[in-house]
């Protein structure tokens, strides 16, 4: 039997950061993995298989020819408490898909792990989206939003839901800081 474990953060772009600065950032996929924290390493792969450039949760058609995949590999805890005894590596390929407003991606990790991830760059739609979860600058009109969804055995989910809660919870936060320290990097170095 098969758990399904889905989470949504999101995070107000700092006012130095356009729409199109975000969007070109998750365009460049190592971003993903730098701020990621239990990716410890990744390299790109050859290709992409096939399986999993039929998957129907690509959607947009145009942008399928951006799918890009990595060998990723990170160090999970599998017994909390114990340290360094208590961790593993695992490998496993992440595909990514840009899009229009972001980034799609899907790793398919050891024991039957799936894990999916929409990053989206979008436009505050009410008050609703600016309570205490967002600490941002006053009047900020968009929003890094991600949807992530990790699928795996029933049995599997105590372990995996609490690994994925931590690597994901500030994820948003850590990739808008990132863009803007490069985009202040960029504008020191013209």
């Amino acid at each position: 039997m098969r758990a399904t474990h889905t989470i949504t953060v999101s995070a107000p772009l700092p006012t130095d950061l356009s729409r199109d600065d975000v969007v070109a950032m998750l365009h460049e996929h190592e971003n993903l993995m730098l701020v990621q924290p239990l990716t410890t390493k990744y390299a790109p792969m050859p290709s992409t298989p096939d399986d999993t450039l039929k998957n129907p949760y690509w959607g947009e058609k145009g942008f399928r020819e951006t799918i890009k995949t990595y060998m990723v590999s990170e160090s999970i805890t599998i017994i909390p408490g114990i340290g360094e005894y208590g961790r593993k590596v695992i490998q496993f390929p992440a595909s990514f898909q840009d899009t229009s407003d972001g980034v799609r991606t899907i790793a398919l990790a050891a024991a039957g792990v799936i894990a999916k991830s929409h990053f989206r760059v979008m436009p505050v739609r009410s008050d609703q989206e600016t309570n205490n979860t967002l600490k941002g600058e006053q009047g900020t009109h968009w929003i890094l939003r991600e949807t992530a969804q990790v699928e795996c055995a029933k049995c599997l989910m105590p372990i995996v839901k609490g690994n994925y809660e931590k690597a994901h919870r500030d994820l948003c936060s850590r990739l808008l800081e990132k863009a803007s320290q490069g985009k202040r990097g960029q504008a020191g170095s013209s």
